[in-house]
């Protein structure tokens, strides 16, 4: 997860776990007209941005870098 609204410096109550590599096996169940899917938990009132695996370190890099400035 890239970005999770539910972290603690958001007002969230901290239920995922920002920055873990989960892995979310897709579907081969279709989903309004798509070929995969993916289930996710995601509480009430909370927003999440997932990211490949592969990408996950640039995002990281970019956040290291606004918090250094």
């Amino acid at each position: 997860m890239a970005l999770n609204t539910d972290r603690a410096e958001f007002g969230g109550r901290d239920r995922l776990r920002h920055g873990e590599t989960m892995n979310y096996p897709h579907i081969s169940e279709g989903w309004c007209n798509r070929p995969f899917s993916i289930k996710q938990y995601i509480p009430a009132r909370t927003a999440i941005v997932l990211v490949a695996v592969e990408n996950l370190k640039k995002v990281e890099a970019g956040e290291a870098a606004k918090k250094a400035e």
